[in-house]
Order: C-alpha cells, then structure tokens, then sequence
C-alpha cells in the first residue's frame, strides 16, 4: 500500500474538521469572528454551505450542494440551523484582546509580581 489519496477534497474537510474539533475543545466555540487563519476561512466557508444545504427546496438540492456524511460531521461539532437565528453581534464569546490591551496586562503583572 502506498498510502495515496484519491479524494484530496474529502481529506482536506477530514483535516479541518479536525482542527476545528481541537478549535472548539480548547475555546469552546466555533465562531470564526475569533478565529485566525485558514480555520476561520474554512468555517466560513462551511458556514456558507451549510446555510446553502438548509435553504434548499429539495432532496437533489441539498445533496448538490452538501453530502449527508458532510453535514452531520459538521452538526457533530456544534453546525446547526439555530446559529443562523440570531445576529452574530449577539455572541457570548469575548473578542480577542487587542495588542495594547494585552500589553497593559503585562505591565499590571510586572507591577504586581515584579519579575
């Protein structure tokens, strides 16, 4: 066996799916507004498509624009018609500190601790 893939699409969602299971285990949400990088690209993307799958008006639709095994691993990590409901602007994830923020914490800290 020499290990060759056949479907470089099917492995590349395989390997972001992944990411994003490890995203959502460690901050607890997959909201790419607070992602960086590919990761966020890809979940919007998905996002896209999902949305696409939900707004389809027939059996051949959905499966034109989203498989079956392709949605529910999306849904297994957290993908649902409820996360379209409601405005992002209404997120309970706090957005990342900006760069001056983080640089008075340090400050603060080094004033605290002194090392």
């Amino acid at each position: 066996e020499i290990d060759f893939v056949w479907n470089v699409r099917e492995k590349q969602f395989e390997q972001n799916l992944g990411e994003l299971r490890i995203y959502k285990e460690m901050n607890g949400h997959i909201d790419p507004r607070y992602m960086n990088g590919k990761l966020a690209l890809w979940v919007r993307r998905m996002e896209r498509e999902y949305r696409l799958y939900l707004q389809a008006t027939s059996e051949e639709e959905e499966s034109a624009v989203m498989s079956k095994e392709r949605r529910l691993a999306l849904e297994s990590v957290g993908f649902c018609e409820e996360m379209f409901d409601e405005p992002r602007s209404r997120s309970t994830v706090k957005p990342r500190a900006t760069w001056e923020e983080r640089f008075e914490e340090l400050k603060e800290y080094k004033r605290v601790n002194g090392d």
